[in-house]
Formats: C-alpha cells, structure tokens, sequence
C-alpha cells in the first residue's frame, strides 16, 4: 500500500512540476519523505525547466540552483542535459563530452538536434 501512495505522490508532484520547477518548492517543505518523492528522478526527468532558458546563468558553478539542476542532469531531464552540454562546450572545451550527453537527452527536440549537429561539425 506504501508504494502505491508512494507512486502517486510522484504521479501528482510530476504533473505539478509540469509548468515549472518552482512549483516543487511549497511540496519540499512539507516533510522529509515528501521532499524525497518530490526529487526523485520521475519527477525531475520531466519538470520544466524553461527558466534556465531565460536564466542560463542559473546552470553556472557558484549559483544558488546548480546542486538542484545537476540533479535533473543525473535524472536525464532533456532540458538540463542539453544546457549542461552548452555550458561545458562554452567554458571547458570539451565538445565529445556535450555530444556524449546530447545523445542521452530523450525525448528528442530541435533544439537537442542542432546543438549536436554544431558540435558534431566542430568536432
């Protein structure tokens, strides 16, 4: 019965996070085990993150979201694996690494396409 209030409670904070990642801040305050299931890589995978496409410096060592936004990185969150890749080919170089990524980013998107074409010409 725990799983199956477990699996739910993820269903609904994943639906919440739909719109954007910060809708998940009220649902990590409420208790440990809910902060848990709020972070978990279901729901972290498919959160928005559409304001670190207005604030990529959001994504940057030193800020204040970066341990949170390497945690949708590690959950595979296409958004986060494809702004991650940009920011290790424009600060370290290290364009086989961002291409590696791109190729883990699912579901596929334009703009998941064309940074791997650059990269791939520039390779």
């Amino acid at each position: 019965m725990d799983n199956l209030v477990d699996d739910a409670a993820i269903e609904i904070y994943r639906r919440v996070a739909e719109t954007s990642f910060t809708m998940l801040a009220p649902l990590l305050l409420v208790a440990k085990k809910q902060s848990k299931l709020a972070l978990s890589d279901a729901v972290l995978s498919s959160l928005s993150l559409h304001e670190f496409f207005n604030n990529p410096e959001l994504a940057n060592e030193g800020f204040a979201f970066r341990s949170f936004f390497l945690k949708c990185v590690a959950a595979k969150n296409p958004v986060a694996n494809y702004l991650e890749s940009l920011r290790i080919v424009a600060q370290h170089g290290d364009v086989s690494h961002a291409i590696a990524m791109l190729y883990s980013a699912v579901p596929e998107s334009d703009y998941i396409s064309f940074a791997r074409g650059m990269f791939l010409i520039v390779a």
